[in-house]
């Protein structure tokens, strides 16, 4: 008979960071670390993590971390976890293994004290012996956790459908049961819980979308915005993009990184993408446009403001989008589509309606409840109406309104010889933790991205002195180019620069300093990478005098 501890320290009433702590006495067992993008985008602030005091001040109980799928929202944390945490154990599928060592090299963690393991079926770790079991979700490698105590089991499923999908896993409830003793606890992702009908029903996109690709011309473009965790949809994009004999442009790190560990690992036979640089060439392309929650929006609105090196809209392209908002996100969404449409009217807005996320709904909520028929039910990962929904579709299935526990971040639930002893209690330390770079207060991602394009790709700098009356140009402007060309080429590159500023400057009608600069870095970019293939940074100060 043992005392058990089950809390968030994030995800509860919340869309992200994601990590709950299970207590078997003085063992401590971490599933998921995640990350959460704000939603009102704060400048500075890259995003957004639980706080792991409670962990750091208890980090000789911590027996593991246990990593679910290779989503940001529950494992993105990892790096800072292990920069406070030395000597931890990560636990997870081999092909989620391989993502998060790829995410957590890109860090300064300062030492190399810490495991990344693929786990077994089966293996004691702690007081406990723990099983993983398959899941099928939108993303290769995805598992469940049964932490079996000395009272029962306590399952840990996060996204999931209820179906076999092949390379992205299946989800064998039946299996799951008869592997299992009796099932203490189960938690279970809620968020989708007010979604009607099984996840397997709107699982797919292409029914609202192949209209687009039978209808489109042959020189026009179909851009498809996708966030680029969810694999198994951008997956039947490339699927009809073979069907309708199109090429195929990825635009977007993470999915690419992704995929290639796909055609690497599972040795599948995936077609090759063409040279993103040459995305504006290539007029019958497919072209999937990725990446995470708002920063696809934004990349959108970035590309039809023409901020964008590589890709600019045309009036002719069509442009899909399945990559509905998250809750709060809605207004964000919106905005960027209207700015869009403002150049490439053509958009097909696929919603959540039409199609589920990999994520449990209201009848596969019902059927995993039904068949594992667990002593206590907690849900997870969404917002408080959502838990609340779950809890709901429990108690149909038979589990008791005592039996079923909502818990808020911090919040203890208490079990003692396998019965709730109370849910009144908090821990102290828990809450959001800002970050802004590659450590809590360092240097954000877009400084380190700058400094890389600045190694590879040179800089230019343009210095004028401008008539603070008449705005017109005084003396010749100095203009430095660095790491870019060889010294024979280098007063070739100073009279395009020259000719590109003259020009600008005379195109203006009103003097607004921010948007001729903005004017001239981008001119500048265009004109170097046509010439010289290269994306130098542009850095233009004025100087009225």
């Amino acid at each position: 008979m043992a005392n058990i501890n089950i809390f968030a320290l994030g995800g509860q009433d919340e869309n992200g960071k994601n990590s709950m702590v299970i207590e078997n006495e003085e063992d401590i067992y971490l599933i998921n670390a995640g990350l959460k993008v704000p939603i009102n985008n704060l400048n500075g602030i890259d995003g957004i993590i639980p706080n792991f005091e409670y962990l750091i001040k208890n980090k000789n109980r911590i027996k593991g971390v246990f990593i679910t799928h290779a989503h940001d929202d529950v494992y993105a944390a990892l790096p800072w976890l292990i920069m406070d945490i030395p000597n931890i154990t990560i636990y997870a599928s081999k092909f989620t293994k391989e993502i998060i060592e790829e995410r957590i090299s890109k860090y300064k963690i300062g030492h190399n004290n810490f495991k990344i393991e693929e786990i077994k079926e089966s293996q004691k770790i702690g007081s406990l012996n723990i099983k993983s079991f398959e899941l099928a979700n939108s993303i290769p490698g995805s598992l469940g956790y049964n932490f079996q105590t000395q009272d029962g089991d306590i399952i840990f499923m996060s996204n999931n459908t209820l179906e076999d999908l092949g390379l992205f896993g299946k989800t064998d409830i039946e299996k799951i049961k008869s592997s299992s003793n009796e099932i203490l606890a189960l938690i279970l992702d809620s968020r989708f819980s007010n979604f009607k009908g099984y996840s397997s029903e709107k699982k797919s996109v292409i029914p609202f979308i192949e209209k687009t690709f039978q209808n489109a011309k042959k020189n026009e473009r179909i851009i498809v915005g996708a966030y680029d965790e969810e694999v198994y949809n951008i997956q039947e994009i490339i699927e009809l993009a073979n069907k309708y004999d199109r090429p195929i442009i990825s635009y977007g790190r993470a999915f690419d990184s992704i995929f290639s560990k796909m055609r690497k690992m599972f040795k599948i036979n995936l077609p090759k993408f063409k040279d993103y640089k040459k995305i504006d060439l290539i007029n019958n392309a497919v072209v999937l446009v990725t990446g995470t929650w708002s920063r696809l929006y934004q990349r959108f609105v970035r590309i039809a403001n023409n901020d964008d090196v590589f890709m600019k809209f045309k009036e002719n392209d069509n442009i899909i989008m399945i990559a509905p908002p998250i809750n709060g996100m809605e207004v964000i969404y919106a905005d960027s589509l209207d700015e869009v449409a403002k150049i490439a009217p053509n958009i097909l807005d696929v919603s959540d309606k039409d199609f589920y996320k990999l994520r449990p709904t209201e009848k596969d909520i019902e059927k995993i409840v039904r068949i594992l028929k667990p002593k206590y039910f907690i849900p997870t990962s969404g917002y408080y109406r959502y838990l609340i929904v779950a809890t709901k579709i429990a108690i149909k299935e038979g589990i008791t309104q005592d039996r079923n526990v909502i818990l808020q971040n911090g919040k203890i639930l208490h079990l003692k010889d396998g019965k709730l002893a109370s849910q009144k209690n908090y821990i102290k330390e828990f809450g959001d933790v800002i970050i802004d770079g590659f450590g809590i207060g360092d240097v954000s991602y877009e400084v380190i991205r700058e400094r890389k394009t600045l190694a590879a790709n040179g800089l230019i700098t343009i210095a004028l002195k401008i008539n603070k009356k008449t705005k017109e140009l005084i003396d010749d402007m100095n203009i430095q180019v660095l790491g870019i060309v060889i010294e024979s080429k280098l007063k070739e590159v100073q009279e395009i620069v020259k000719n590109v500023v003259i020009k600008k400057l005379k195109e203006q009608k009103k003097f607004d300093l921010r948007e001729i600069q903005n004017k001239i870095r981008k001119r500048v970019r265009k004109v170097i990478f046509k010439k010289l293939d290269k994306e130098p940074l542009v850095v233009t100060t004025f100087y009225e005098v």
